[in-house]
């Protein structure tokens, strides 16, 4: 099945540096970005309509040993189920790996995704789910179905000056 992002460029270059910003216990940022359904003759096209950092206090401190570079409390994920709820938006998990040469999803962030979006689906089934990572070299994307399966994103179009275009898998980087 297609299924393209459409994100602008402003509201991707506002999402990239809140997720820049530094956090007193986390290593990185997360946010969700929420998405209304568009159309296209086959598939599905999910237009990017707005952007929800997690709020500091949502963090919590991660203990020794614990691989995960941020960990997201109940209310963070409260609040993006919500909003999911109260506008019929989906709900799309992001975060950076703006280092290294790490242009992947991590073990940790796909284990985490797939006990987190079945979250989502239990409020709205009626559009997708999914999460984005922004790398040094692009963005990637997946969407998980209601049955709990994940799935590539086809495409991530940015619109706006420059207009740039990324498929969504790690192979293509």
């Amino acid at each position: 099945m297609m299924v393209i992002f459409r994100i602008t460029r402003r509201m991707l270059d506002d999402v990239k540096r809140a997720l820049r910003c530094p956090h007193p216990v986390a290593l990185e940022r997360i946010g969700f970005i929420y998405v209304r359904p568009g159309t296209i003759s086959q598939g599905h096209l999910l237009l990017a309509t707005g952007y929800q950092s997690v709020r500091d206090n949502h963090y919590v401190e991660a203990k020794a040993g614990h691989s995960a570079c941020a960990i997201i409390n109940r209310y963070a994920i409260t609040e993006a189920m919500q909003r999911s709820l109260n506008t019929g938006e989906g709900v799309f998990h992001v975060h950076m790996h703006d280092f290294g040469v790490c242009c992947a999803f991590s073990t940790v962030d796909l284990q985490s995704l797939n006990g987190l979006m079945p979250s989502f689906y239990n409020v709205n089934q009626k559009v997708l789910h999914g999460a984005l990572l922004i790398t040094h070299k692009g963005i990637i994307g997946k969407y998980w179905t209601p049955d709990k399966k994940s799935h590539n994103l086809t495409l991530i179009s940015v619109i706006g000056y420059p207009c740039s275009y990324h498929k969504a898998t790690t192979d293509d980087l």
